[in-house]
């Protein structure tokens, strides 16, 4: 299975800024992709259960000022990032954000993942 990601992405008007965490099921690793595209560890023998209606939380905190994850908390586990630089690039798209969530299955069939709430916040410590 491949890896699936969780991805938001910043843009400022200039510059674009990204943020994604791995999970590799086969490995069950937690995993994020630094500003060179390469897929960096933040954990092992993370388990993510999966079936019909399970459910995960995801948070990404980071810092678009200074460019930077501060934390990652996966299923109630934090995971500290605050040395790690986001994924920076030129870009003229308008001033957004943009969430994107991937799913996968075991088996050869078609799935569906409901969100049940997408919170942005400021200054959080």
């Amino acid at each position: 299975m491949n890896n699936e990601p969780w991805r938001f992405t910043y843009y400022d008007g200039s510059l674009g800024y990204q943020a994604i965490i791995y999970y590799d099921f086969t490995n069950k690793k937690l995993q994020y992709r630094d500003t060179s595209q390469n897929l960096i560890d933040i954990a092992t023998g993370v388990k993510l259960h999966y079936g019909s209606q399970l459910y995960h939380i995801v948070k990404f905190v980071l810092g678009l000022v200074n460019k930077k994850y501060n934390r990652v908390i996966f299923d109630n586990v934090a995971y500290d990032l605050s040395d790690i630089a986001l994924r920076t690039w030129t870009s003229g798209l308008f001033p957004r954000y943009l969430i994107n969530i991937f799913t996968a299955t075991l088996t050869d069939t078609n799935v569906s993942s409901y969100v049940g709430s997408v919170i942005i916040t400021q200054n959080e410590p």
